[in-house]
């Protein structure tokens, strides 16, 4: 179940991912990661889009699994020179897995707690670029500046 917890942050991080993948950003970009904090912190936000996972997570747990299933049995059939065996055309994965309906309610307890780290994580990432840009200013003067492009 933690690991369906925490497929279901992976959104979260994807939102995060702009902004780390950005160069180091001038100070007034700094303001875009106190943005992406406070949306990150904001109860309503975060209880929304609990909600939201919430709901999703549980049509997928309720969608037939026949269709994406039966071609794979085939196709490990056809590899092994076994008969695939019928699948159920009614299996979802709420059927397989019964404790798997306890997500929607994890996600609902959880997903504004894992918000709210992202947001304390995104405020540490806002105090350290002063000293990343700084650092990065030592670099250029420390390093040869004949070394081109090569690495």
């Amino acid at each position: 179940m933690r690991r369906s917890v925490l497929a279901a942050a992976l959104p979260f991080a994807l939102l995060a991912a702009p902004v780390a993948a950005q160069e180091i950003a001038p100070p007034d970009q700094a303001d875009g990661l106190t943005e992406l904090s406070q949306t990150l912190s904001d109860p309503v936000k975060q209880q929304q889009i609990a909600n939201t996972l919430a709901v999703l997570s549980e049509v997928i747990l309720d969608l037939p699994l026949a269709p994406i299933v039966e071609p794979l049995s085939r196709a490990a059939g056809d590899i092994t020179g076994e008969e695939a065996e019928p699948v159920d055309p009614n299996m979802t994965l709420r059927r397989m897995r019964p404790e798997a309906s306890d997500l929607p309610a994890e996600i609902t307890d959880k997903v504004p707690r894992a918000m709210s780290s992202m947001a304390a994580m995104s405020d540490g990432l806002a105090a350290l670029l002063p000293a990343l840009r700084t650092m990065a200013e030592q670099l250029k003067t420390a390093l040869p500046s004949d070394r081109g492009n090569d690495y």
